[in-house]
């Protein structure tokens, strides 16, 4: 099978496979270097100049013995063995066998082991310089049973294959649904940079916490598409994905918060410092997850990790997401309610119920990093109870995961705009008031109307935001009273 992700032109090779010795006690990742005065290796040659390519079989256990850490390493130690067979007069080295030992129920050379990435910026990582076919540990166990790891050579055909994993992950479906989450990502984007430029050229940048809820979602899509692009089986790919799991998170608290800063009347003051605190602990929390994760990323699997660290990354960090779904669970809850108690004046019940939808989306998403978190917690140590096609579910859950937060905070930002524009359509009427000039600013209109249902406590709205003009009302001055006696009457 090809290298993971990777699209290997189709190929056909025939020549000469051997097999070749690393250093003894090296800790480099050196193979032994060419001995020109041996005389087998040039009759080799001379039998090897018939043919166009030369392959090069290594077992991963002796390279990794041999202090190799990722498959590109491999890849640059054998480019410099291949220039020392070819001064011999060999074909070029064209393509690496590796061959595993490995008791797992699923082919090897998935996207879970950690021979693609580098835990350090010295060492590279990704493909390798020279084209890399893997055998599963079947094959591999047959080939060692037969040939043992004693240095020879033979003749080999190989012919290009994707394998089982490159099969999902490289299948159209998987690309078109993975590139239909690419566009819907940029089309938010694009969406947050017309708005900016918007408020920007009309002097109505806000500066409060809504400016830092725009720029916040822009970093996190922007991100987001990186990481879309760039694959988990790098050391940048690993630090973005960690990147995009806490920018994701907190995108849609600091709009949660706001929420609740803003809701004086729907939540009495108990309820909303039990959501501050829980919002507040989730986030030192995701922190704390984020520092584990960037610890466990620059750290090699054969080094030892601190007490704290496996702890923490074992019984904390996996239920932390759990939080956040009680958090917004909660909300999803309570503006169902709020919907239920206005159900019938149309305008309020829609505007509740676009709540209830935003934070149950949000809820599914950290439902679904919940799953993840105890599946993955659970198969660990364990080799029969993954398949090809759970990875790839979960692989595409989190895919979704982050493009369903970018669109909760799209719905919040567009809400607002949708707002601003209702409330300046307002035409005044023979008995009231003239019509006072367009205000589009998000201050003014956007949470007033998305939750003007609720604006009725003595602070609301405060003292730097104009009350509703009495036109827009007008003779629904009663309506608006009824309005407020069926939010205060009990469920």
């Amino acid at each position: 099978m090809d290298y993971f992700r990777e699209r290997t032109p189709y190929y056909e090779r025939e020549g000469l496979a051997i097999v070749w010795p690393w250093m003894k006690n090296g800790t480099e990742c050196m193979l032994a270097p060419v001995d020109m005065d041996k005389p087998h290796l040039r009759l080799t040659a001379a039998k090897a100049a018939q043919y166009h390519d030369t392959a090069l079989v290594l077992y991963w256990s002796l390279a990794y013995k041999a202090g190799c850490k990722t498959f590109a390493q491999v890849g640059l130690t054998a480019q410099g063995l291949g220039r020392g067979l070819q001064k011999l007069g060999y074909p070029p080295l064209s393509l690496i066998i590796m061959l595993f030992f490995s008791n797992a129920t699923v082919p090897v050379a998935g996207p879970n082991i950690n021979m693609y990435h580098s835990a350090s910026l010295s060492i590279p990582d990704g493909p390798p310089a020279i084209d890399m076919t893997m055998l599963n540990q079947w094959d591999s166990l047959r080939f060692y049973e037969r040939f043992r790891l004693m240095p020879f050579s033979m003749n080999f055909k190989a012919i290009q294959e994707p394998g089982v994993w490159n099969d999902a992950f490289l299948s159209p479906m998987y690309t078109i649904y993975t590139s239909v989450l690419f566009a819907a990502v940029l089309v938010m984007l694009v969406f947050i940079l017309i708005r900016f430029y918007r408020l920007q050229v009309n002097h109505e940048v806000p500066r409060d916490t809504r400016l830092a809820i725009m720029v916040l979602t822009f970093i996190y899509c922007t991100i987001l598409l990186a990481h879309y692009i760039i694959t988990n089986t790098t050391l940048v790919g690993r630090i973005v994905e960690s990147v995009v799991m806490v920018l994701s998170t907190l995108s849609v608290e600091l709009a949660t918060w706001y929420w609740i800063a803003r809701a004086k009347n729907i939540f009495s003051r108990t309820t909303r410092i039990i959501f501050f605190t829980c919002i507040a602990v989730h986030m030192v929390l995701l922190i704390v997850t984020f520092a584990c994760n960037i610890g466990f990323i620059f750290t090699w699997t054969n080094e030892k990790r601190s007490a704290i660290l496996t702890v923490l990354t074992t019984y904390v960090t996996p239920f932390v997401p759990f939080i956040g779904l009680v958090i917004f669970g909660s909300f999803a809850i309570w503006f169902g309610s709020c919907a239920y108690r206005v159900r019938h004046n149309s305008e309020a019940c829609s505007r509740s119920l676009k709540l209830m939808f935003i934070s149950i989306l949000t809820t599914v998403t950290f439902l679904a990093a919940t799953a993840k978190n105890v599946v993955t917690l659970w198969r660990s140590g364990r080799t029969d109870i993954i398949s090809v096609s759970d990875v790839v579910a979960l692989e595409l859950a989190s895919a979704t995961t982050y493009a369903m937060r970018a669109f909760v905070c799209f719905m919040v930002i567009r809400l607002s705009c949708r707002s601003a524009k209702s409330s300046a359509s307002i035409y005044p009427t023979i008995d009231s008031t003239p019509k006072p000039p367009e205000d589009t600013d998000w201050n003014k209109h956007a949470w007033q109307h998305a939750d003007s249902a609720f604006n009725d406590s003595p602070g609301w709205p405060p003292a730097n935001m104009a009350r509703a003009p009495q036109f827009e009302y007008g003779a629904d001055a009663d309506k608006w009273r009824s309005l407020k006696a069926d939010i205060r009457a009990p469920a």
